[in-house]
């Protein structure tokens, strides 16, 4: 990314490609999130609300790293 915005400046691109950075980050947090959630509840197959609320988290983190949270700036770029 720096490589891009070095030789072109800041163009369409380069955001798109910050984009889809940030797209995989979020997905890496909500993981992370449910990591240390396990290690610390370490929960069992017993502990139903507990993996449910991780599962919660596993979608949540989906959607907001491949669908968005936010409209698409590809248009207005």
């Amino acid at each position: 990314m720096a490589a891009i915005i070095a030789r072109d400046g800041v163009t369409p691109a380069a955001l798109d490609q910050g984009r889809r950075i940030l797209k995989v980050a979020r997905f890496d947090y909500a993981m992370m999130l449910i990591i240390v959630a396990d290690m610390v509840l370490k929960p069992t197959p017993s502990d139903l609300p507990i993996l449910l609320a991780m599962a919660a988290v596993f979608v949540v983190g989906l959607w907001a790293a491949f669908d968005g949270l936010r409209p698409s700036m590809t248009a207005a770029a």
